[in-house]
């Protein structure tokens, strides 16, 4: 059986690592741009962790960047993953590297944050999309909708709200010249 955690130490400090997927994740907030706004695919996914306690009931697609595999595979891979939408050989996507990132000073993982704009794959606004799971008890039945400006912004995932600023921030989100 893998180890999915290990408890590590430096100095005084006390921290994590994830050895299963090479302390390095990918967070993806995928988004179209339609009827003039811009509307974000976030993820309900089961927590077992948890158990029940409140959180988030939509959140940013996040994967482990298993060993070997380049991180621009592992950011389409998830997609199709927990949302059911493949986008390996499509040119009508666009992806976006935001940057990597540590969480916070506890966990040694590098979260490498990425943005898709899929407005001209013709998706349904209205479509609950539906992802394949990667096999764990987490992703039965894992699938994604979308949410406008304003329903994004009342989440609390943190992952989604930071890509979310950094799209801001780049001004990808206020250039539509792109987008037809």
């Amino acid at each position: 059986m893998p180890k999915f955690l290990k408890l590590i130490k430096s100095d005084f400090m006390e921290g994590v690592s994830e050895p299963w997927c090479n302390d390095q994740g990918v967070a993806v907030l995928p988004f179209i741009y339609q009827y003039n706004q811009y509307w974000f695919l976030l993820i309900h996914e089961v927590n077992p962790l948890l158990k029940g306690r409140l959180h988030q009931s939509y959140g940013t697609l996040t994967g482990g960047c298993e060993l070997k595999k380049e991180i621009l595979k592992t950011v389409k891979d998830e997609l199709l993953e927990e949302t059911g939408i493949n986008i390996k050989g499509n040119d009508h996507a666009v992806i976006y590297n935001l940057g990597s990132y540590y969480a916070n000073k506890t966990n040694i993982k590098l979260w490498h944050l990425y943005a898709i704009d899929l407005s001209n794959l013709g998706l349904n606004l209205q479509e609950t999309y539906y992802g394949k799971g990667d096999g764990s008890i987490g992703e039965k039945g894992i699938n994604g909708v979308f949410v406008n400006e304003v329903d994004l912004d009342k989440t609390n995932d943190t992952l989604a709200l930071a890509i979310y600023g950094k799209l801001k921030i780049e001004n990808v989100l206020n250039d539509n010249s792109n987008v037809k």
